[in-house]
């Protein structure tokens, strides 16, 4: 089956731009490539560097930030992606580091990238994985900023957000917090149809979560009236949240107040 969603990461193309925060893009895409053992391809036809796993596409502009557009164009053009299965990827000032934004339709107005693209897209119908970058200590213009190196702590830093961000983009999971989401924010969230089951390491907490509601509900006194369905749809909605936070701690306060609820009657 062909491809139908592209992941495009911007940067510019050179081994002197390679760890710089204007790369962020095309760290993104390398990252994630290496994570899965994927071997990137390189077009100088459609200028752009490549790979593909599951029904998805990633890849990266192998020319200058400002001709980035151009690259988008002749990628998406070849394998025939439609404008709202492209999720473009690139580095934010208005975004603190350590945050990163998933959204449809909203992105930097300033940044050159962006700029190109939109020459031959309407921005509005793309989605975006906007990471910030914003990490000035002293006064810095940005331009300047945007082309210096990550330090060590900085990059440890991008290892976590890139890892929160294949988190929530590829793993059967979002299909738990999609709707929460889309409550939150209904005109800016990317569409459930890019899940994969990129990430299943969430599955033993699922089990351990489900043991324990289980035998919480047939185990303790709780009210007859309480339904399996109610205590599955628990289960998931704590697992969900301590996996979304990366801290399990909080599925239990959630467990313990359910206890308490429920026994005392």
């Amino acid at each position: 089956m062909k491809p139908q969603w592209l992941f495009f990461g911007l940067g510019n193309f050179g081994k002197e731009y390679k760890d710089t925060r204007h790369n962020i893009g095309h760290q993104f895409v390398d990252y994630i490539s290496a994570l899965n053992k994927l071997k990137l391809k390189k077009s100088e036809k459609l200028k752009t560097s490549y790979t593909q796993f599951n029904n998805k596409f990633l890849a990266k502009n192998i020319s200058y930030m400002n001709l980035s557009g151009q690259s988008l164009k002749l990628f998406c053009s070849y394998y025939y992606i439609d404008p709202d299965k492209i999720t473009v990827v690139y580095d934010d000032l208005d975004i603190p580091l350590g945050k990163f934004k998933i959204q449809t339709g909203v992105y930097s107005k300033t940044h050159n990238g962006l700029k190109s693209i939109a020459e031959y897209f309407d921005l509005n119908t793309l989605n975006f994985i906007r990471i910030g970058i914003e990490n000035r200590k002293i006064r810095i213009p940005g331009q300047r900023y945007v082309l210096s190196k990550f330090s060590s702590t900085e990059k440890n830093i991008l290892k976590t957000v890139f890892d929160k961000v294949a988190k929530l983009v590829f793993s059967l999971f979002l299909l738990l917090i999609y709707p929460v989401r889309v409550l939150a924010q209904p005109s800016n969230i990317i569409p459930t149809e890019i899940i994969t089951s990129f990430n299943l390491g969430f599955i033993p907490y699922l089990f351990i979560t489900f043991v324990f509601l289980t035998l919480l509900r047939f185990g303790l006194r709780v009210k007859k009236d309480v339904e399996i369905y109610g205590t599955t749809i628990l289960f998931i909605i704590c697992t969900a949240i301590g996996w979304f936070f990366d801290n399990y701690a909080i599925s239990l306060v959630i467990i313990v107040i359910y206890t308490l609820m429920y026994i005392g009657d």
